[in-house]
């Protein structure tokens, strides 16, 4: 589990996560959630094959301006809830990896965009 990894981790700005074995992890819940100062982040590395949970996982991350997860292709997400919640600095995400390899309709999604600035542009096709 990744879940609450660096949750609350106020201060963090920047992190650079490399080999990390995440194939059969499943909940990445609350990873970064309120991680206030991190600006970017690059998470291309993570195998998402086996993840169900990414609720909360960006939520209140207020300075996020970037964030790279264009290889992310999760066959078992189920709750992707406030995934991006208060993240009001992002301008643009590219999502079309991870929303071709999930049937969309079928996934918990409350307020997955709440909060976020009203120009973000997010690419899912």
């Amino acid at each position: 589990m990744m879940e609450k990894m660096f949750e609350n981790c106020i201060s963090l700005e920047k992190i650079i996560i490399k080999d990390i074995i995440t194939s059969k992890v499943q909940y990445f819940s609350c990873m970064f959630y309120n991680c206030k100062c991190l600006k970017s982040i690059d998470l291309n590395s993570f195998d998402m094959s086996s993840c169900k949970d990414i609720s909360f996982m960006f939520k209140n991350c207020i300075s996020l301006e970037s964030l790279n997860i264009t290889t992310w292709k999760p066959c078992n997400l189920s709750d992707m809830r406030e995934f991006l919640c208060g993240c009001s600095s992002l301008n643009s995400i590219d999502m079309r990896s991870l929303f071709s390899s999930i049937s969309f309709r079928y996934i918990s999604k409350d307020r997955w965009l709440w909060d976020c600035d009203r120009n973000l542009s997010v690419k899912v096709r």
